[in-house]
């Protein structure tokens, strides 16, 4: 019983000094407006339905009886390219 409760006071202990150790005020992660996707440090307008987001740019999802290749979509022996469009720079996030 004794060995149980110093083992108990010693763990204790030290969950106490790891907890005030980790409550030291830690920076915010900044957020973008609720139209817009973070990447980086930068704020983009989200894309349109069916695209991804790939940096400064939306980039179409493939359909779903087809596999993703890079920059084309291949759909049995037809490879058919992806369509994108810029969304502009991006903000940075404030």
């Amino acid at each position: 019983m004794r060995v149980w409760l110093k083992t108990m006071v010693f763990v204790l202990g030290a969950l106490a000094i790891g907890s005030a150790v980790s409550a030291e005020p830690v920076a915010e992660k900044k957020a973008c407006a609720f139209d817009e996707e973070r990447e980086g440090d930068l704020c983009y307008p989200r894309c349109k339905t069916n695209y991804v987001g790939d940096g400064d740019e939306c980039v179409e999802v493939c359909p779903s009886n087809s596999q993703d290749y890079g920059n084309k979509c291949l759909m049995g022996p037809a490879a058919v390219l992806k369509k994108y469009y810029s969304r502009g720079v991006g903000r940075r996030v404030e």
